[in-house]
């Protein structure tokens, strides 16, 4: 659901299945339970993460000195922008959400050289791009429509 959003903004950080969110909260929880991380500490980093986010999920375009400088700290939107385009080899980078160094060590990382460090071009996938996905009520059956065996291409080219 997240990455159906073909108008990709800063809304598009919370654009998530139902379940996804419950799904996502418990885990989070349990994980820090049995670990043993204090509450401050979830809520500290939920509340550090959270501007950063809904920053590189925004149409935010900087000039290209101070894009290569954020970048080296913090996922940018231009960089996380790849991540949701329609183009497969785009869409398997760039999965970092807070910190790029993730993406460079695991070599998930796209970097952007070019015109697509300003990465404009379509985000969103083709197959959910109709109208009729991007209601309340596609939205909320899509994952269901998939669990019968249903299979998304990312793009028209695959």
């Amino acid at each position: 659901v997240h990455h159906s959003d073909n108008a990709m903004d800063i809304t598009t950080h919370v654009r998530a299945h139902p379940l996804h969110f419950i799904v996502t909260v418990l885990w989070k929880a349990l994980a820090a339970a049995a670990l043993g991380v204090p509450l401050w500490v979830v809520i500290l980093r939920e509340t550090v993460a959270l501007p950063v986010v809904q920053l590189h999920h925004s149409a935010i375009r900087w000039p290209l000195s101070i894009e290569r400088l954020l970048r080296t700290v913090l996922v940018t939107p231009a960089m996380h922008r790849l991540h949701h385009s329609p183009n497969q080899v785009y869409t398997d980078s760039n999965f970092g959400s807070l910190f790029p160094w993730w993406d460079i060590l695991l070599k998930t990382y796209t970097r952007q050289t070019g015109d697509t460090y300003s990465y404009s071009g379509q985000t969103g996938l083709d197959k959910l791009s109709g109208p009729g996905w991007q209601t309340l009520w596609g939205m909320l059956i899509t994952p269901w429509r998939m669990a019968r065996g249903q299979t998304l291409r990312i793009s028209e080219a695959d």
